[in-house]
C-alpha cells in the first residue's frame, strides 16, 4: 500500500503541492540542484518501490497490481516539465526508476540507474 507521505512527497516535486527547494519543482526543472532534485525524486520512488513491491523485490513474487492513479500522474508530469526544460538525462534517469517500480523486481533503483546509464566500454 502508498503511504500518503509518499504520495505528498511525489506531489511536492511534480509541483502539485507547493514547491520545496529540494523538490524537481522547486529546482524549476532546469534550473541549478536539478541533479540533487533528481537524487530525491529517485529515493521517494525507492520508497514507493517498497511499499509496492516489499522490502526485497526481487524475492517477493506478489507485488501491487494497481498504482493509484494521483501516483502514476505526479511521475509522468515530472518527467514531462524535466523533457519540456531540457533536461533529457534526468528525465530517462527517472523512466528508468518508475519501470524498475513497474516491473516490481528491482531492489536499489539507484544502482539499477547507474548501470542502466553507465558509458558503453
Amino acid at each position: 500500500m502508498v503511504s500518503p507521505e509518499t504520495v505528498r512527497l511525489l506531489r511536492l516535486h511534480a509541483g502539485f503541492e507547493g514547491t520545496a527547494p529540494e523538490s524537481l519543482a522547486g529546482a524549476a526543472f532546469s534550473g541549478e540542484g536539478v541533479s540533487e532534485a533528481v537524487t530525491a525524486f529517485v529515493a521517494v520512488l525507492e520508497r514507493l518501490n517498497h511499499e509496492l513491491n516489499g522490502p526485497r523485490p526481487s524475492e517477493s513474487f506478489v507485488g501491487a497490481s494497481d498504482v493509484p492513479r494521483e501516483v502514476a500522474y505526479s511521475v509522468s508530469e515530472v518527467t514531462g516539465k524535466l523533457r519540456d526544460a531540457g533536461q533529457h538525462d534526468a528525465a530517462e534517469r527517472v523512466d528508468t526508476a518508475w519501470n524498475a517500480v513497474l516491473a516490481g523486481d528491482i531492489d536499489d533503483l539507484a544502482k539499477h540507474i547507474e548501470d542502466e546509464h553507465r558509458p558503453a566500454a
